[in-house]
C-alpha cells in the first residue's frame, strides 16, 4: 500500500514536472541567464582603493582608518622592520594594515572587507 502510493507520487510529480518544463537542465527549460563576466581588474581596483585611502587627504585617510597617512606608513614600516607582518605572495603589509585598521575603525564583518579588497574571508581572517 505504501509502496504503491509512492510510486504514484512520484510519477504524478514527474508527469507534472515534464508538462510544466520544471524538470531538467536550464537550456531544456529555456531559462535565460545572465552570464558572468570575469573581473580582470580586481589588483587595479583594490590598489586604487588602497591609494584613495592613504593619499587623497588626511581627513579622507582619519575617517577610514582612524589615523592620517603618514603614522600608517610608519606603523607599516615598524611592523615589517620587527618582522611582525611580512609581505606575501597576495597581501602586502599596507593591505594588510589597512584591513585591521578599516575593521576596528568601523566594527564591520570579515565579509564585508572581503568585498571591498576583492578578498576571500579566509584572507581577511588571516
Amino acid at each position: 500500500m505504501l509502496i504503491g502510493a509512492t510510486t504514484a507520487l512520484v510519477g504524478a510529480t514527474s508527469v507534472f514536472l515534464k508538462n510544466y518544463n520544471c524538470g531538467g537542465t536550464d537550456s531544456e527549460v529555456g531559462v535565460t541567464q545572465i552570464p558572468r563576466q570575469p573581473y580582470v581588474n580586481i589588483d587595479i581596483d583594490r590598489e586604487n582603493y588602497i591609494n584613495s585611502v592613504l593619499y587623497c587627504g588626511d581627513t579622507h585617510c582619519l575617517n577610514q582608518i582612524r589615523m592620517s597617512s603618514a603614522p600608517f606608513l610608519k606603523l607599516c614600516e615598524v611592523l615589517e622592520g620587527r618582522k611582525r607582518l611580512i609581505n606575501t605572495v597576495h597581501v602586502s603589509v599596507r593591505e594588510q594594515v589597512l584591513m585591521f585598521l578599516h575593521i576596528l575603525g568601523h566594527n564591520v564583518r570579515f565579509r564585508a572587507i572581503g568585498g571591498r579588497f576583492f578578498r576571500s574571508t579566509w584572507t581577511v581572517d588571516n
